[in-house]
């Protein structure tokens, strides 16, 4: 699943995905993911860090709270600011990546999330 209130950003990282092989879904917002009925089937979540309301690490920290085990890759178009990177490390998310996304990077982060 793709979370990002950026519509072509999210409408970029949706193509992004089905070009790798796997299905995959976008919301744009964490209320309207976490209200989607999808929760329980996601195994992996692509979230932006700055969105209006609810942003990626809330939301994250939301899914672990009601004990949803989702490997999450946080996106940011400000991979410099290093308390970005320390908060998501300390809520259990495994990979943070810089928009524009890399297709390989990403690829491999998956391929992991859903073999573990």
């Amino acid at each position: 699943m793709i979370v990002d209130d950026d519509a072509s950003a999210l409408e970029a990282a949706l193509g992004l995905v089905r070009s790798l092989g796997f299905e995959v879904r976008g919301y744009r917002s964490g209320r309207e993911f976490l209200t989607s009925g999808s929760v329980e089937e996601t195994r992996c979540l692509v979230v932006d860090w700055r969105m209006p309301g609810m942003n990626g690490l809330e939301l994250h920290r939301t899914l672990t709270e009601a004990g949803h085990t989702i490997a999450t890759v946080l996106v940011t178009a400000f991979p410099e600011e290093g308390a970005v990177r320390a908060q998501a490390e300390k809520v259990g998310i495994r990979c943070i990546l810089s928009k524009p996304l890399e297709a390989d990077v990403l690829h491999a982060f998956i391929r992991k999330a859903l073999a573990d």
